[in-house]
């Protein structure tokens, strides 16, 4: 079931910030709903009331006998940067938010740790049979080898990971560009060369 963005920010707010003493960067994945955003701008999808009502909110003169291009154009100029409702949450507890990319999840510690546990579950269940009870004792044995060194290992590699990758990508900013100019020149020769031909044989 996915999880709706405000009540993952409520869990946030209870369990995870109140336990962190010190300021902290939280690293979240771009999950829907973990990007619920706060401020919202108007979109194509909205119909010409809507996108008034968001310009008289945000206290923007409206012309009248206006088509919707030039609202939303209008409306595009007017907005503001997104605030995220979880990032909001977090930063009021005096941390930092860092988003990982679309579709990079290697960057994430918690990624490595989830499948070695699940690894660990898949391998292990059965032969305690299949009850509730036997489920859950297997699970917590694959949590219970999350140890703070294995914790410390999967940081590292993700560390190394992400260094490795801004290593290459620098490189590959500083490749400068090929151009290859196209002019008339060649074409412009052989017209020469024509010509002489023609001289001569005169």
């Amino acid at each position: 079931m996915l999880m709706h963005s405000v009540n993952f920010a409520s869990s946030e707010m209870e369990k995870l910030l109140p336990g962190i003493s010190e300021p902290s960067v939280i690293i979240l994945e771009n999950a829907p709903y973990q990007s619920e955003i706060l401020n919202k701008s108007s979109t194509n999808s909205w119909n010409v009331d809507k996108i008034k009502e968001w310009l008289t909110n945000e206290r923007i003169s409206i012309p009248q006998h206006i088509l919707k291009s030039v609202l939303l154009r209008l409306a595009k100029e007017h907005a503001k940067p997104k605030i995220f409702v979880v990032d909001q949450v977090i930063e009021s507890y005096g941390h930092q938010v860092l988003c990982l990319p679309p579709y990079h999840c290697q960057f994430n510690p918690i990624e490595y740790i989830w499948g070695t546990a699940k690894q660990y579950y898949d391998n292990h269940i059965g032969p305690n049979g299949y009850t509730d009870e036997a489920l859950w004792e297997t699970w917590r044995e694959a949590l219970s080898i999350a140890t703070l060194e294995v914790w410390r290992n999967c940081i590292s590699k993700c560390e190394k990971l992400i260094e490795d990758w801004w290593i290459r990508e620098n490189k590959i900013n500083e490749i400068s560009p090929i151009i290859i100019t196209i002019n008339g020149d060649d074409s412009d020769d052989n017209d020469s060369d024509g010509d002489e031909s023609v001289n001569n044989n005169d």
